[in-house]
Order: structure tokens, then sequence, then C-alpha cells
């Protein structure tokens, strides 16, 4: 996470939206948990589907 004092906030939020039924703001949270986390890497940078030797 990014911002961990955010992330438990937003934590916080989810588990008592969670709790209250509120399926809105518990979508809302889980995106933005989304958003924090880091993007992973290929290890040369560029992620290619192209299969050589066939």
């Amino acid at each position: 996470m990014r911002d961990r004092d955010e992330a438990g906030r937003l934590i916080a939020t989810g588990s008592r939206a969670a709790q209250s039924g509120d399926l809105d703001t518990l979508r809302e949270v889980n995106s933005a948990l989304n958003e924090m986390l880091p993007t992973p890497q290929s290890p040369l940078g560029v992620i290619s589907t192209v299969r050589r030797g066939r």
C-alpha cells in the first residue's frame, strides 16, 4: 500500500459498511484500496504473448 494510514481508514470504513450492509460504500472502499496497490512490472518491463520456436 502506498499510504498505510489511508488504507487503515478505508479498511475501517469498509468493515463498518460490510456490517451495515452498505454495498455501495463497500464497493467504493474496495476500488480505492485496489488503486493503492502497487502495479506489478514484468522483468523486462514489457509483457508479450508472442511465443517463439513453434
